[in-house]
């Protein structure tokens, strides 16, 4: 029940951006290429500013994380990009820890109700459940145990109003979509012109045809069977035509060069008395194209994603411009990477913090030499569990590896970009021996490299 000085989040504005985001063209391809690359690597956990290996992380835990966190991640992306806050909670997973999952605004009006008032500068929310999982209608109750995060900068106002990042792409593309129908109906009409038929103009000074004198009477039922028979011969004429055209299709050999007329299927005769008239046809847009483009950017700088990752742009052939483009994707990711590692920090300290946060690894420094009570005394007091999520590997296997050669990178971080490329995750490998000048470049034997 609504109270006083709340008001419901604006659902009508809420399923327009939504409709947008999943299913208009180039907001959905930019919302997949940007999950692609949060989800290319898995995410690594640290505590107390020490980060884990991969061997040290407990499989178990790893197995969840990457079932249900990511899942999780990408929901909370779809929710910060469309409305601009996440609501969440938790449930039990088969394997009986808690996990958390994203209330999801497709429901919004329809299942949830969203109330939003104003305490002391900041959004307080209230979320109340209208239908049971069947789908049926039950009083509305408040959901309990219910996480909020509003902390992007695009929350919504006191009264309701959306302030998302794809608030400012709702004009645009309500626009593109007018321009794109009527520029299709366009190329229709064009296509396939109508005909108008017109009575032709009595002749001047004629009298009305009730007022002319005539001198003998004809029966309507003759006249109706004179039309109509007439109606019949140009019928007969118009098949006679279109089967010798078939014939001729068929009899000339199409290796003479010769193209065949192709059967008009729904040719019918002018009714007799009128006549064909001229009518206005629509014309072309010449400028949609371009149109279209800045469309295109407009929506790829809305994501973060560069337009050059999407489509070929002769533009983008040169070096510096593709250094260019993963800088601007480097910047998008970054934001992401920080956003989503805050995100399942915040769950994770949720869910185990402080009485489970040494389960993730498979061992706490010094545990063989710490009483039971002192190893949680110290794991409740002093262990500071952090989610990070690593960005992804730019470039090619071959430019890291000349990366590495150079002394540019590590080895460490070659083994990272080299594995996160082929989708594998990161995990610890001893750098060869050999001395870097005598190494073999993937894919070369020593006695090419030589």
């Amino acid at each position: 029940m609504q109270r006083p000085y709340e008001s419901h989040l604006d659902y009508a504005t809420l399923h327009k951006l939504r409709e947008i985001h999943f299913r208009s063209h180039w907001p959905a391809l930019c919302r997949r290429t940007l999950l692609e690359y949060l989800k290319q690597e898995e995410p690594r956990f640290s505590m107390n500013g020490k980060e884990f290996t991969s061997s040290e992380v407990n499989p178990l835990f790893r197995e969840l994380v990457n079932k249900f966190y990511m899942s999780f991640l990408g929901d909370c992306v779809d929710e910060i990009n469309v409305a601009g806050v996440v609501f969440f909670k938790f449930k039990k997973a088969p394997s009986g820890d808690s996990v958390p999952v994203v209330i999801r605004s497709e429901h919004f009006g329809d299942g949830y109700e969203v109330l939003i008032k104003d305490a002391d500068g900041a959004n307080q929310y209230r979320v109340m459940k209208t239908k049971n999982k069947e789908g049926r209608k039950v009083t509305a109750r408040q959901v309990k145990r219910l996480m909020v995060m509003d902390h992007f900068g695009g929350s919504p106002t006191s009264n309701g109003v959306l302030r998302s990042r794809l608030v400012g792409l709702l004009d645009h593309e309500i626009y593109y979509q007018y321009m794109l129908r009527f520029s299709l109906q366009a190329e229709y009409t064009l296509s396939n012109p109508p005909i108008v038929t017109e009575t032709p103009p009595e002749a001047a000074g004629s009298l009305p045809v009730e007022e002319r004198e005539t001198d003998y009477y004809t029966p309507h039922e003759y006249e109706l069977a004179k039309q109509q028979g007439l109606y019949k011969k140009d019928q007969a004429n118009m098949d006679r035509v279109q089967k010798h055209q078939q014939a001729e299709s068929w009899a000339v050999p199409l290796r003479l060069g010769q193209v065949a007329n192709p059967v008009k299927e729904n040719v019918h005769p002018i009714p007799v008395g009128l006549k064909v008239v001229s009518q206005a046809m629509p014309v072309r847009n010449p400028r949609f194209g371009e149109f279209e483009r800045v469309y295109e950017l407009k929506v790829c700088s809305t994501y973060g994603i560069p337009r050059s990752l999407l489509v070929q742009d002769v533009s983008m052939q040169t070096a510096g411009a593709y250094a260019l483009v993963k800088d601007n994707l480097k910047v998008t990711l970054g934001y992401w990477n920080y956003v989503g590692g805050q995100l399942l920090t915040a769950v994770y300290r949720c869910i185990y913090y402080p009485d489970d946060c040494n389960w993730i690894v498979n061992h706490f420094p010094g545990k063989e030499e710490m009483a039971e009570k002192e190893l949680y005394r110290r794991a409740s007091k002093i262990a500071d569990v952090s989610v990070i999520l690593p960005i992804g590997p730019h470039g090619s296997l071959e430019q890291n590896y000349e990366l590495y050669m150079q002394g540019v990178i590590t080895w460490d971080e070659y083994v990272k970009a080299a594995r996160g490329i082929n989708g594998f995750g990161y995990k610890e490998m001893p750098e060869p021996e050999q001395p870097r000048e005598n190494k073999e470049q993937p894919g070369q034997s020593t006695e090419e490299a030589e």
